[in-house]
């Protein structure tokens, strides 16, 4: 692996070109299909904290219709976003995940531009590709998450801290890039900061005490003045009774496992080598291959990027199996595994790859657009009504199956009025199988999904089904069989 700066030869016009296709791909990736289906489970929660934001006004004391308390699990910024994007498109699926999609999509543009300065396009495009080329980039971090917020930090704070391990000394460009990269974790999950612990100790001791002091107020002001504004929101928001709350979901409950720690283990080995290859797979290829030569030959730079790896082995270990806890670790093994791949592949086979991108850039679009291919599911009762407006207007009773998560007794029903609400702006009530009053006659007319359909069959209630649709269905309810 080259140091810092030692790009392989390239033509100018190929690193252009290259260049323009991670910028097409990316945009294919983040934009084309965001206005499909219908926000889910957190979704739900975030759009409807940022409607109370447009309604009340209030920035930083948010409410939280599911729990019908006060918000303060989360820094208030994205919700902030969220609200910025409704107000000016108005409510839809689009305009609650375009905020996320933009910040996904400028923060893999930085990866790209930082992987491309520190080596070529080419480990750029491929290390692009492993990073991205998974369910969860698609379908989480274009999305109404923090995802996006995350991996800005975490990309700005590595490229900092490799520019000094080059550099040996903190100048403007690196204090900049340090402050903001800890700023966008502060304004999403501080927790994360930890994971660039080992590659901050790393580059620190590499630097040494004079290296890291620095040299003037302007490079103070870059580092300090973005930490602070990262953590402004925090005396807005904490107060003594919150505290607790925001530890409990911050962090005992990433450490909690309720299904047992091997069950939670193995859950980790098929979200790393089925979820995340095959950057996994070529990554710890180079690992193993690299990483005790890069410590022997004091490789500044590579020994960084193997610590900033790190982090991986703990959160397996000990922290409940989310895949999303990966993503700032596995900015590093993209890039040590992009290198590794444009070093090794032949010419010819990076062309073709190359091609095949500039295929999926125009062929998801197309299927997007021109053939309605549906990458994003539909909560299965608002895809009814969508079918068939007239339903809301009749007035027919909604019911969806039970099921608990947490303290929360029926998650789904709560989801769905909230949904409906911001779909429709207007309140629906929404029953479970528990909640149905029958009459002397014992028959009502139902929109219900398959849930709960199998719910009602199991407590005897006869369904005659009267308009199919896709995981729901209009049904004519009888009194439970004697």
């Amino acid at each position: 692996m080259g140091n810092y700066g030692e790009r392989s030869p390239e033509a100018p016009n190929s690193r252009g070109r290259r260049l323009l296709l991670v910028f097409a791909l990316l945009f294919s990736l983040c934009f084309s299909h965001i206005h499909q289906g219908s926000v889910w489970t957190d979704g739900v929660r975030y759009a409807a904290i940022a409607k109370n934001i447009i309604l009340d006004g209030q920035y930083f004391r948010l409410y939280d219709d599911y729990t019908e308390a006060p918000y303060v699990n989360k820094p208030p910024v994205l919700f902030w976003l969220i609200a910025a994007s409704m107000k000016a498109l108005g409510y839809s699926t689009f305009s609650v995940k375009l905020p996320g999609a933009l910040i996904a999509f400028g923060a893999m543009l930085l990866f790209a531009a930082g992987a491309c300065w520190l080596f070529d396009s080419r480990t750029a495009l491929l290390a692009v590709l492993l990073f991205s080329a998974n369910a969860l980039f698609f379908r989480s971090v274009v999305d109404i998450n923090f995802e996006g917020l995350i991996l800005c930090g975490g990309i700005l704070l590595l490229f900092a801290l490799l520019r000094l391990t080059h550099l040996l000394h903190l100048d403007f460009i690196t204090a900049l890039a340090l402050g903001l990269g800890a700023a966008f974790l502060l304004i999403s999950k501080p927790p994360y900061l930890l994971f660039a612990a080992p590659a901050l100790a790393y580059a620190l001791a590499c630097a040494g005490w004079r290296g890291v002091l620095p040299p003037s107020i302007a490079v103070s002001a870059a580092l300090i003045v973005p930490i602070l504004a990262g953590m402004s929101w925090m005396p807005f928001v904490f107060s003594q009774d919150n505290v607790g709350t925001v530890l409990e979901n911050q962090i005992v409950e990433p450490l909690t496992m309720s299904g047992g720690y091997w069950r939670n283990f193995r859950q980790w080995l098929v979200v790393i080598f089925g979820y995340f290859a095959p950057l996994s797979v070529v990554g710890l290829y180079v690992v193993c291959r690299d990483l005790i030569a890069a410590v022997k030959a004091k490789r500044r730079q590579e020994t960084l990027l193997f610590l900033w790896i790190i982090p991986v082995l703990p959160i397996v270990l000990f922290a409940v199996c989310r895949a999303r806890y990966l993503l700032i670790p596995l900015l590093g093994l993209a890039l040590l595994s992009g290198r590794y791949l444009a070093a090794t592949l032949p010419v010819r086979f990076i062309l073709l790859l190359e091609r095949f991108c500039l295929l999926v850039t125009v062929v998801l679009p197309v299927a997007v657009f021109g053939f309605n291919f549906q990458f994003h599911k539909t909560h299965p009762i608002l895809a009814a009504m969508r079918m068939q407006p007239a339903l809301l207007e009749q007035g027919i009773r909604i019911c969806v199956g039970r099921g608990e998560i947490g303290d929360i007794e029926h998650p789904a029903k709560k989801r769905t009025e909230m949904l409906l609400e911001l779909e429709y702006g207007v309140k629906v009530e929404v029953d479970d199988p528990g909640t149905l009053n029958w009459t002397e006659e014992g028959e009502q007319l139902l929109l219900a999904d398959a849930k709960c359909q199998t719910q009602l069959e199991q407590q005897g209630v006869e369904l005659r089904t009267e308009k199919e649709f896709r995981r729901a269905a209009l049904v004519r309810a009888s009194s439970v069989r004697q």
